[in-house]
């Protein structure tokens, strides 16, 4: 069963990055497009900004959501060095630091959700696109974060109770 959650995760993973590279290229093709017609004075490209913004909502998102997949957010070093040779303080440390970011995470799904839902009526000015395409990148990508903190509060509460059963172990 693990072997499985390990094996659609990384296809997750990998469709996430697939689309954070793609997101890239467009952002580049559409970017250096515009900075042409700028400079030709060309008046025609004006609706690329709403598919920039678009796609740069879209690439920060979801590249956020893959950082938390991986746990790249900030790291007190110091910490992490002293709290490296306790490892049941390690264990309670890092279960604290995921309920934390759950919170947090918790929040900006909620939040995310209410915007999404009350973004409904409204479109983009040029391309009259609705602007849940841009708050949906919020939403799915707090979706992610949060199967991700429920699937790492699971394995770090196995690790503090592997962690407590190890007498020779001091804290």
């Amino acid at each position: 069963m693990i072997t499985l959650l390990k094996k659609i995760d990384k296809l997750v993973a990998k469709a996430l990055y697939i689309l954070i590279q793609g997101s890239i290229v467009i952002l580049l093709v559409l970017l250096s497009a515009q900075v042409i017609a700028r400079y030709f004075r060309i008046q025609a490209l004006a609706p690329q900004d709403e598919i920039i913004n678009l796609f740069f909502a879209w690439f920060v998102f979801i590249g956020i959501a893959l950082l938390f997949r991986e746990d790249g957010h900030l790291r007190v070093e110091f910490v992490d060095g002293f709290l490296s040779t306790r490892p049941r303080l390690e264990a309670v440390y890092h279960l604290f630091s995921i309920v934390l970011r759950g919170i947090f995470i918790a929040i900006l799904l909620s939040s995310s959700f209410n915007l999404y839902v009350t973004s409904g009526p409204r479109s983009s000015p040029m391309l009259h696109l609705p602007q849940r395409y841009w708050y949906g990148s919020i939403l799915v990508a707090s979706i992610l974060m949060s199967v991700h903190c429920v699937v790492k509060l699971i394995v770090q509460v196995d690790v503090l109770i592997k962690a407590m059963k190890h007498k020779e172990l001091v804290v």
